[in-house]
């Protein structure tokens, strides 16, 4: 979840809204759909290093639930496969950065928003070079 918002700078509101049939496209060129605000779609393209993270994360949650995952299924899922919520997002935001040791340095609630943030500077850096 921290690679996804990381590298496509997505809202928290509309990782949670995927659905798995929201990635598409032939390896190696995958991209991913996405509802912004307002009921705008946008589509993102999705790098190799990501596309390796989210097929190996679709075939762990096959095998850890023993179910199929369908098209129309939450892209992303809880601990008992059912739709990951904000709260749940939020939660599992707030342990990475506790267990990098930077969670006094973000505010409690722009966990998802500051890596938006994060990426966004990334791309000013890289414009102005």
């Amino acid at each position: 979840m921290l690679a996804l918002a990381l590298l496509t700078g997505m809202r928290s509101a509309e990782m949670l809204a995927l659905r798995v049939e929201s990635v598409g496209g032939r390896p190696g060129e995958r991209r991913i759909r996405v509802v912004g605000k307002g009921g705008g779609e946008r589509v993102l393209p999705i790098e190799a290093p990501l596309e390796a993270l989210l097929e190996a994360y679709l075939v762990s949650r096959r095998e850890r639930f023993g179910v199929r995952v369908r098209g129309a299924d939450p892209l992303l899922v809880d601990n008992r496969g059912q739709g990951l919520r904000r709260g749940g997002l939020q939660y599992l935001v707030r342990q990475c950065y506790r267990h990098a040791g930077v969670h006094d340095r973000v505010a409690r609630g722009t966990l998802v928003h500051a890596l938006r943030h994060t990426l966004r500077r990334g791309w000013r850096r890289t414009v102005r070079r």
